[in-house]
């Protein structure tokens, strides 16, 4: 992010006086540009100046947001007002296939929807030539968006895939060093060729055992339990099978210090492991990622549609809600495929195991 970003975000006009038409169209590595920031918040003097200065008022961010968009949204009555009299195509469409007004009214912006249904009426009767090369150039961008927006998450997947893969082969090949800090350690007895009975001094403890190969910082003798019994005293009794044997009791592979005293690099609480309350995938959801089209299931919560009330949609019910024809033409099919596997689900045989 640069200065001229921040000083979109803060509404500096002196910062964006000094600024280019190349600075101010500009995207930070939010997809961001200073003109999209500015429109964001609301800051109606420095877009403006953004404007004035070159600043694009049709660029979107990377999920296809306009300035109009994010002004739509946030309900920035001014904001809208100025883009609308610059001249900014009020049929953009981000990559969901919605307008300004579309978004506005998801978001009960109700004066919005007002103003910019005037707008798009009188744009309409004045010059509808005009209005339609706008929405073809609309649909265009917006196509184009969504293949690079898709193209960015899969380069995003690609390089979270790479970093998991290589910390998970790095935490299989290392030795983990041992804890910095234990408190209370066990004393371990070391066996004595010469003398079985010789006592060791308190706090000092066999290094072998938090050294072994495999076991690193995440073995501790404290945690294993070893009863007093359990302690070899002769050579006779393999120290390290013990240990092995008590580890296998466990129910997890490995244990980890309850007191949090080895210092790990994540926080159980933020894997989200043991957590009950998540939402399960609605029938609508599965069978939309089933087909691929994971990112509609909006648009059709939007339209109170579950997976029945879709099975029921015709092609001309899907076009009404701004679904474009590949992805129609996907629903339907997968539609029917259902319905006949429903109708005709075959014939149930007893198989060996």
């Amino acid at each position: 992010m640069s200065r001229y970003h921040k000083a979109a975000i803060d509404g500096n006009l002196d910062m964006l006086k000094e600024a280019t038409r190349k600075d101010l169209n500009t995207r930070d590595e939010d997809g961001m540009t200073p003109t999209l920031w500015a429109a964001f918040h609301g800051h109606v003097d420095a877009l403006q100046l953004i404007c004035s200065r070159g600043g694009d008022p049709n660029m979107s961010d990377i999920w296809g947001n306009t300035p109009l968009h994010h002004a739509a949204s946030n309900g920035h009555m001014h904001i809208l007002s100025f883009l609308v009299n610059f001249g900014a195509n009020l049929f953009a469409l981000d990559n969901e296939f919605f307008t300004a007004m579309d978004v506005a009214a998801s978001h009960d912006r109700m004066d919005c929807v007002r103003f910019l249904d005037a707008a798009v009426s009188q744009q309409t009767s004045r010059n509808p030539k005009r209005v339609a090369s706008l929405k073809k150039e609309a649909s265009k961008d917006a196509e184009k968006c969504v293949k690079l927006c898709e193209k960015v998450k899969k380069k995003h997947q690609s390089k979270m895939e790479k970093m998991y893969l290589g910390a998970k082969e790095n935490v299989s090949v290392s030795e983990a060093s041992p804890p910095s800090s234990v408190s209370n350690p066990d004393i371990i007895l070391k066996p004595n060729d010469n003398d079985n009975d010789n006592d060791v001094e308190p706090g000092q403890t066999t290094q072998s055992i938090f050294n072994r190969p495999g076991f690193g910082g995440l073995v501790f003798v404290s945690q294993m339990e070893l009863d007093s019994v359990d302690i070899p005293i002769g050579n006779n009794e393999n120290l390290s099978y013990l240990l092995q044997s008590k580890m296998a009791a466990e129910k997890g592979d490995v244990g980890f210090d309850q007191d949090g005293d080895s210092e790990v690099p994540w926080s159980q609480d933020e894997l989200g492991l043991d957590d009950d309350d998540d939402e399960e995938t609605s029938p609508l959801d599965a069978f939309l990622a089933a087909i691929s089209l994971p990112e509609f299931a909006l648009a059709f919560r939007r339209e109170h549609l579950d997976l029945e009330a879709l099975m029921l949609c015709s092609d001309e019910d899907l076009k009404g809600i701004s679904i474009q024809l590949g992805p129609r033409k996907k629903i339907l099919e997968a539609a029917a495929r259902r319905k006949n596997a429903l109708e005709n689900p075959g014939i149930m045989r007893d198989r060996y195991l």
